[in-house]
């Protein structure tokens, strides 16, 4: 089944070159800070926010599987985060802006 997570985090004291870091490891995880329109085109995200689509056994499995992995990504580049992670199945999203 196809899951979408949505990854959004807070960092205190980052540089320019941390979410620079932050955004090559998320990439290389799946999540990128655009989402697919129904039209095909890219829509950003709102800052700090990345999504990407996931295919799993149980919203469990992948939602404990993308915390790890994110949780590890910030480790690895030695930042200390809050990371919040939602997973969604039979999913839909909106987006506004003003």
């Amino acid at each position: 089944m196809s899951y979408l997570v949505t990854v959004t985090f807070d960092i205190e004291n980052a540089t320019s070159q941390n979410y620079i870091d932050i955004s090559n490891s998320f990439q290389r995880l799946g999540l990128f800070t655009f989402i697919k329109g129904h039209d095909n085109r890219n829509i950003d995200l709102p800052s700090n926010t990345y999504s990407g689509e996931f295919n799993g056994i149980s919203v469990e499995n992948i939602r404990n599987d993308i915390c790890d992995r994110v949780q590890r990504a910030f480790i690895n580049l030695k930042l200390q985060a809050k990371i919040y992670v939602v997973v969604g199945g039979d999913w839909g999203w909106g987006m506004r802006t003003t």
